[in-house]
């Protein structure tokens, strides 16, 4: 179980590199998005069959696939480019369109 979570956690090794430099250039984002599809659907499957073994180890892994691709949406991909998540809050602008 130990071994389970911490492969789910081992994108996170570089957390330290990510926060430096506050872009998720290092962070293998292909790798993130199967984890948190894989350790979700057997969560969900360790609810189902309530099975603790299951359940356990791929929660923990759904909780840090959840917090790594959190990472890709706060954050931008290359240090000094703007964040997904700042352009999407980004104010429409303000100008009105008449037509004639």
């Amino acid at each position: 179980m130990t071994l389970n979570a911490a492969d789910f956690g081992a994108p996170l090794g570089g957390i330290n590199t990510v926060i430096r430099r506050r872009a998720t250039s290092t962070l293998p984002l292909p790798l993130c998005i199967a984890n948190f599809l894989v350790s979700g659907e057997w969560f969900l499957y360790g609810i189902l069959v309530w099975d603790f073994y299951l359940i356990a180890p791929n929660g923990v892994g759904f909780l840090l696939a959840t917090g790594q691709l959190l990472l890709f949406v706060v954050l931008p991909r290359k240090p000094g480019k703007k964040a997904p998540y700042s352009i999407m809050l980004k104010p429409r602008s303000q100008e009105v369109y008449r037509c004639k």
